[in-house]
């Protein structure tokens, strides 16, 4: 345990959400045979990327939707459709919450636009090979991927 944190929620939020990052990244940079994060890592992701100053939350969600969209894409390799469903649906829901950070002043825009660039292109991957329930939600929530990414890749073009 990290002393001294006992007193400042927002060192302890901080703590928790560098930890999960460093087991994100960790997951990422190993290649693809790496399990993807678990529920607990995803949601300390989602609490970091919630109480964090509003020019970083743009990226970090784009983090969290690159963690979920790994997530996905193992529960589908493994059959476990229903599953990749509800994580696809998370995945609207933090793209959404996206949209709304990175219309404010977002550091981070092209990191951010590369992320969500190949989460969507996994996105679309995925949808090919989904059954017919799960499909619809991923193209569904393929459009608005795309609409967060086009938004953000306007944003890179129009910085000075």
């Amino acid at each position: 345990m990290v002393t001294g944190t006992s007193g400042n929620p927002r060192l302890k939020i901080f703590m928790v959400g560098l930890l999960a990052l460093t087991a994100a990244q960790a997951a990422q940079a190993s290649g693809p045979e790496t399990a993807a994060p678990n529920a607990t890592v995803l949601l300390q992701m989602e609490v970091q990327a919630d109480a964090a100053k509003p020019r970083e939350q743009c990226y970090l969600y784009t983090q969290l939707v690159t963690a979920l969209m790994e997530s996905a894409s193992q529960q589908v390799a493994a059959g476990e459709d229903e599953d990749a469903g509800k994580t696809v649906g998370r995945i609207a829901e933090v793209t959404a919450k996206l949209q709304r950070a990175a219309a404010r002043d977002a550091k981070k825009l092209k990191d951010a636009e590369k992320l969500l660039g190949e989460s969507r292109r996994r996105l679309m991957e995925l949808s090919r090979i989904a059954n017919g329930a799960e499909r619809d939600a991923m193209r569904s929530t393929l459009l608005k991927l795309d609409a967060a990414h086009n938004k953000i890749l306007d944003m890179v073009f129009l910085q000075p």
